[in-house]
């Protein structure tokens, strides 16, 4: 009779963090996605804005309208600054979810090579004891052949 992998609570547990951290990090990766999407946006609508001001200097801008799209620009490149932050934090957070990933994937190789080497022992004790059985057999049976000779 086989014996039960022993490790096997373990090997569950690896599988269950190993799924968390790919989900996690698949999160973080949306996450970034959106950052990056967010701060191209921004990129383009600095962009067009500031084409509005060339056209609107060139139709002749006065100066409170001057200062207002310089207000307006210092906002748009605080908020392009605090977004590239963004991107960069969750660049590193995408580099630490993925270390975790790793980590849990390889806990979980471990232990699955654990599981087949346990499977592959008592499938060679299994073959073991059928060729004994077998061995047993065939010389019972030998045995009964010569005494009825």
């Amino acid at each position: 009779m086989s014996k039960p992998f022993t490790l096997q609570p373990l090997l569950d547990l690896a599988q269950v963090k190993n799924d968390h951290a790919v989900r996690r990090l698949a999160d973080i990766q949306n996450l970034a996605k959106s950052a990056d999407e967010r701060l191209t946006l921004l990129l383009q609508y600095r962009e067009e804005y500031q084409t509005r001001f060339r056209d609107a200097v060139r139709q002749g801008l006065d100066s409170n309208g001057w200062r207002n799209f310089h207000q307006f620009m210092d906002q748009l490149d605080a908020a392009v600054a605090q977004q590239r932050l963004i991107v960069a934090q969750t660049q590193d957070r995408i580099h630490l979810a993925k270390r975790e990933w790793q980590d849990k994937r390889r806990e979980l190789k471990s232990y699955g090579a654990l599981a087949e080497r346990h499977v592959k022992a008592e499938q060679q004790a299994t073959q073991k004891r059928e060729q004994k059985e077998f061995d047993a057999l065939a010389t019972s049976t030998w045995l009964r052949t010569r005494q009825a000779i």
